[in-house]
């Protein structure tokens, strides 16, 4: 959240967490702006979305599935938008549709909080894990080309021990240098 906070610029800036969970993330935001920001949350499981709705008035909670983003956020924009390894858990096809909604619900300059795991990077259909009650997918390496047509790469790096990549990518008029997103696929 801290380093986030040198991003968010604008007066009043609006915050939308795909994959929220029980909102922690936006409460860490929330300790350091307070109510000089908008927070929206989105989470697919109800007692998350209940436990935010009691816990966390501040949030303004969506139950539903990241694959609906335009549907549940049709006319608003978002100065940051937080996906913090919330793609695997839909395939690759869908990754790529999240990835330029997401894009599409960004204001001017706005940016996207991504968060990976660089070994789950690659094209497969395949699935990368399974649990209870859950399946993850690989993340599909074209998220990086659709990224990048339409927003500027500011940072990338390992911030974990548990090889979690973290990258800041800033809304930019249609990038000029199609290469990078290239070499981020390959």
């Amino acid at each position: 959240a801290t380093e986030l906070l040198p991003y968010l610029t604008e007066a009043n800036p609006r915050i939308l967490d795909i994959g929220c969970g029980f909102g922690d993330f936006l409460a860490a935001i929330y300790e350091r702006l307070g109510d000089k920001a908008q927070y929206y949350g989105l989470t697919i499981a109800k007692h998350e979305a209940e436990f935010i709705r009691k816990e966390r008035p501040f949030i303004k909670i969506t139950l539903g599935k990241e694959q609906y983003l335009k549907k549940f956020f049709d006319n608003q924009s978002f100065n940051l938008i937080i996906n913090f390894h919330t793609l695997s858990y839909i395939q690759q096809k869908e990754q790529i549709a999240v990835a330029k909604e997401m894009i599409d619900l960004l204001q001017p300059n706005g940016g996207i909080y991504l968060g990976l795991i660089d070994n789950w990077i690659r094209v497969s259909r395949g699935i990368s894990q399974v649990g209870d009650g859950f399946i993850q997918f690989y993340y599909s390496p074209k998220i990086f080309l659709i990224l990048n047509r339409y927003c500027k790469l500011i940072s990338s790096e390992i911030k974990k021990e548990d090889g979690y990549r973290l990258q800041f990518w800033q809304r930019q008029p249609r990038s000029s240098t199609p290469w990078k997103g290239m070499l981020l696929y390959i």
